[in-house]
């Protein structure tokens, strides 16, 4: 399955490092979908899909979203967004899609945020988890993604009474018809 981001489907058109892309031939993919297809419309997603559709069965190409799935601290306790509305926050991540974890956490109507960005993958040390902690003596609290949860969270040695929210996001299809096709492609896949 080939995720593609639907603001900016095939980047560039280079490969890493010149460009974004892992691979230019999308064709041995055998499902593509199309993330962040809320942030255009319709019109560009077929756009999009008929550009894809000269290497790729069109059949097999999907669009979703990403949504807000909740807030933990810690990972572990649910958290009414509103108890901490007020609260001042440094939000940080490392991940492919910075400018969306920053859409994310404002949609939420948080008013005092500052934020951190890491390149994607980026492989935290004690040193950069020093420097998130350091940020407590400004903010109320830290808030980040699941992603960067997992890699600090091993680093934090003692200090897991931090507070430390991790926005959760789920991911949806844009049609119920889109992700039938979808889970049907998959179970054909794996029989």
């Amino acid at each position: 399955v080939l995720l593609l981001d639907a603001n900016r489907p095939l980047e560039n058109g280079y490969c890493l490092p010149a460009g974004k892309l892992r691979e230019k031939d999308y064709s041995r993919a055998d499902a593509i979908v199309l993330t962040h297809a809320d942030s255009i419309g319709e019109l560009e997603i077929e756009k999009t899909k008929d550009l894809l559709s000269k290497k790729f069965n069109r059949n097999n190409i999907f669009s979703g979203v990403h949504r807000f799935d909740g807030l933990f601290l810690n990972d572990s306790f649910a958290v009414d967004v509103n108890e901490i509305k007020n609260k001042t926050i440094l939000a940080f991540a490392g991940i492919g899609s910075f400018g969306s974890f920053e859409k994310s956490v404002k949609d939420l109507g948080f008013d005092k945020v500052l934020f951190k960005e890491y390149p994607d993958h980026y492989k935290y040390t004690e040193k950069d988890l020093d420097e998130v902690i350091n940020y407590l003596n400004l903010v109320d609290i830290i808030l980040t993604t699941q992603k960067d949860w997992v890699k600090i969270f091993p680093l934090l040695k003692n200090k897991e009474h931090l507070p430390i929210y991790i926005l959760r996001v789920g991911f949806s299809f844009l049609s119920e018809y889109e992700e039938k096709m979808f889970f049907d492609k998959l179970r054909e896949e794996f029989n």
